[in-house]
């Protein structure tokens, strides 16, 4: 646990100074800032609206607090996944719009224009979620995984550890799903770790750096490319804004795994 949590600390204090760089320059100078769907000075004037919080706004705000303790207890008593998750929050619109005393055509009217502010990330994700059909049914991925293994089996063991984090990265382009992408190259890497004198923890670290770090910047990640086409921002502006953070990742996850193969890191 000690070195996740030093590489926790790192990694966030990484991303802190990054954010509040960007966040200082922009405040200099709003013009170097990308605003997306949203404008600098529409912002600061919805911050400053001041807001009377009415015993109905304290009523619904309770009600967020039972909803997310009710979906906790469903998740780890009951194992609820996506369909309960989306029920509950359904209910609780409805809820909401009868505390409120809100008309029923007024709750229809802005669950839909809720919807239609997801509706370009929906598709975003099932045209990502295709290309991942295709490839998995086509056996593609299985092949590339074959020979991206076989690769790693004549480079050093330090060297392999750190092969290790490309070849998941490489994997994580075309599964972007955590689960998915373990239940994939675990079975595999595992092995190969053990037969080349690599800890089994050094394999999971590996899996999970590459995995995290894919998460913010690879356009088949499903609910990434959602929250940019939400924030109205394209893939290849948050690239040329986010590179430099992932290199520095990249670099320090590198470091991590290696020295993690070195000295043995993990009791197995």
């Amino acid at each position: 646990m000690w070195l996740r949590l030093i590489l926790f600390v790192l990694m966030y204090t990484i991303a802190v100074i990054f954010v509040y760089r960007y966040a200082m320059k922009v405040k200099k100078n709003p013009e170097l800032g990308y605003y997306g769907n949203y404008t600098a000075n529409t912002e600061l004037n919805e911050m400053k609206t001041e807001i009377t919080l009415t015993t109905t706004h304290k009523v619904i705000l309770g009600l967020f607090i039972v909803n997310f303790i009710v979906l906790a207890f469903g998740v780890i008593r009951y194992e609820w996944f996506i369909t309960e998750i989306a029920s509950l929050f359904l209910l609780l619109g409805v809820i909401i719009g009868v505390v409120a005393r809100i008309g029923v055509h007024d709750v229809v009217d802005g669950f839909l224009k809720g919807a239609s502010g997801v509706l370009a990330g929906a598709l975003i994700v099932g045209f990502a979620r295709a290309i991942l059909v295709v490839l998995e049914d086509g056996n593609t991925i299985d092949t590339m995984l074959y020979y991206a293994v076989g690769f790693l089996e004549n480079i050093p063991t330090e060297l392999n550890a750190a092969g290790m984090i490309f070849i998941q990265s490489i994997i994580n382009f075309f599964i972007p799903s955590g689960s998915g992408q373990a239940a994939l190259t675990m079975p595999i890497m595992i092995p190969l770790a053990d037969l080349l004198g690599i800890t089994r923890q050094t394999t999971v670290l590996a899996f999970t750096l590459a995995d995290g770090i894919g998460n913010i910047i690879l356009p088949t990640s499903g609910y990434f490319m959602a929250a940019l086409a939400l924030a109205g921002i394209p893939w290849t502006k948050w690239v040329r804004f986010i590179w430099p953070f992932i290199l520095i990742q990249l670099t320090i996850a590198v470091i991590t795994v290696m020295l993690s193969a070195w000295f043995g890191y993990g009791p197995f």
